[in-house]
């Protein structure tokens, strides 16, 4: 598991629309869970799943990386 934050100074980035995860599994094809506001969904068209993974790429590029999101944490500490 890789932990990065993202800003809160950054402004809009993809992660605003809500919290999604892409689960790949090794016996089965790949699966986006994409929470709304009353529901969970189920991704499993390929079109909408390579959406997902250009949004995870893009909100990447906003996050800091992992190295100083553990300094963060670190300092965030009592």
């Amino acid at each position: 598991m890789t932990l990065q934050l993202v800003p809160l100074d950054v402004g809009l980035h993809p992660g605003v629309t809500g919290a999604f995860a892409i689960m790949n599994f090794a016996s089965a094809s790949t699966i986006v869970y994409a929470e709304t506001l009353t529901d969970g969904l189920y991704v499993e068209r390929d079109e909408e799943i390579d959406a997902y993974r250009k949004a995870f790429d893009h909100l990447k590029g906003f996050a800091r990386s992992p190295r100083a999101t553990t300094a963060r944490i670190r300092e965030l500490m009592p």
